[in-house]
């Protein structure tokens, strides 16, 4: 459901992060690199109201700060959806500036690639694979006669470039869309990939627990300082003080494109049919993320108002009572029902789903997702361990 979600096990074994949207590689790495840092703990101490309003069909609680102030500049609306096309969010990048979108305007065009030089790398690729003389002979055949018959396309794509698509990717669009937004297969496996980050060694044994891992689990700690990190993260990337990342070996190095990063946070996309939509949320509005366990959501604050993450031991206090919570809750009502499990579908059968949710919870189901999408993040802090040390996605 959200971009971010972070694993946090008792045992501390596996922490991972899914990439709902996979293709923005460079935000993502730069995110994956950032958390799998230690984390500075600088945020000053705020006054921590803890408050548990039940919103039983729904299976949202929240654990509160009070926040009044921002250090981002506010967007023109409080949510912003996409369908897939950069341009109509470009507005945001000026909007919040700093280094992190200041070649935004003068970066280098996408090429359109010669016909007859893509020919030239393809056969060297393509012949090994000929299992017969016939298919070999068939493949040089079809090359041969490509680019004539290609004449009309290269110039359509051209004049899509020079067109409709002079201030922007001539693929961008259609990559996003056809791509992604309207692949109707499930995003995991298919679409979403995968995070593996190295067990903490700073994290103490055990033994230094006192045999007692459940009074401060090795999860719980490390779910903390995730959360940490990630907000220092955050920060930066929201207020565009971020510096503009850069390839090549000489200078001026090439400058990457930055547009993905303001879908990195607070943002979501949502299941429809035909084609899904990107939900990206004012993070001058937010400052909770999700916690999921054993098929509970809890909304957590884990920023302070001058967007500084909270102090850790307070991050840890909210993840433990979030545990005891989620633990009482199953005690006392039986097993959640596993509603993120409906996520996993197929696209449109999950639009269905989703749309029923909405018809049979009503104006508090609508709040609840809402308040889900708008997270900053996903934090799981579920007990099961997987078998498997290297995975590929969740």
């Amino acid at each position: 459901m959200h971009k971010y979600l972070f694993a946090a096990t008792k045992s501390a074994t596996s922490t991972s992060s899914r990439m709902a949207r996979s293709h923005y590689s460079s935000a993502t790495m730069s995110t994956a690199k950032a958390l799998s840092q230690k984390s500075l703990i600088a945020a000053r101490t705020g006054n921590i109201t803890k408050q548990f309003p039940r919103h039983a069909s729904a299976q949202v609680d929240t654990l509160a700060s009070t926040s009044t102030s921002s250090p981002f500049k506010q967007w023109p609306t409080p949510m912003v959806e996409s369908n897939g096309d950069y341009r109509a969010e470009a507005y945001l990048e000026k909007l919040i500036g700093g280094p992190l979108y200041s070649n935004q305007t003068a970066l280098p065009r996408l090429p359109i690639p010669d016909v007859k030089d893509t020919i030239t790398k393809l056969l060297p690729t393509a012949l090994p694979l000929a299992e017969s003389e016939e298919e070999k002979q068939s493949l040089l055949d079809a090359c041969a006669s490509f680019p004539s018959e290609a004449v009309e396309l290269q110039r359509r794509l051209q004049a899509r470039r020079d067109g409709e698509m002079k201030d922007s990717s001539w693929l961008q669009l259609w990559w996003n869309q056809l791509g992604y937004l309207q692949v109707r297969d499930p995003i995991v496996v298919n679409v979403s990939y995968f995070f593996h980050f190295s067990d903490d060694g700073t994290l103490p044994t055990s033994s230094l627990l006192g045999g007692n891992s459940d009074v401060k689990s090795l999860g719980v700690m490390r779910g903390a300082a995730m959360l940490v990190a990630a907000a220092e993260y955050r920060k930066k990337v929201c207020s565009g003080t971020l510096p503009c990342e850069a390839i090549g070996r000489k200078e001026p190095k090439t400058p990457l494109c930055s547009v993905a990063f303001k879908y990195m946070w607070n943002s979501t996309r949502v299941p429809k049919r035909v084609q899904d939509v990107y939900r990206m949320y004012d993070p001058s509005l937010h400052q909770h993320c999700i916690v999921a366990r054993k098929g509970r959501f809890y909304s957590v604050d884990f920023v302070a108002e001058n967007g500084d993450p909270l102090p850790l031991d307070a991050i840890e206090a909210k993840l433990l009572r979030i545990v005891e919570l989620a633990d009482e809750a199953e005690s006392r009502d039986g097993p959640a029902p596993m509603l993120g499990l409906l996520s996993s579908s197929d696209r449109d059968s999950w639009a269905d789903a989703r749309d029923e949710l909405l018809v049979s919870g009503g104006e508090k189901m609508e709040k609840a997702l809402e308040k889900l999408e708008s997270g900053a993040l996903m934090l799981c802090l579920d007990d099961e361990v997987s078998s498997l040390r290297f995975l590929l996605f969740v």
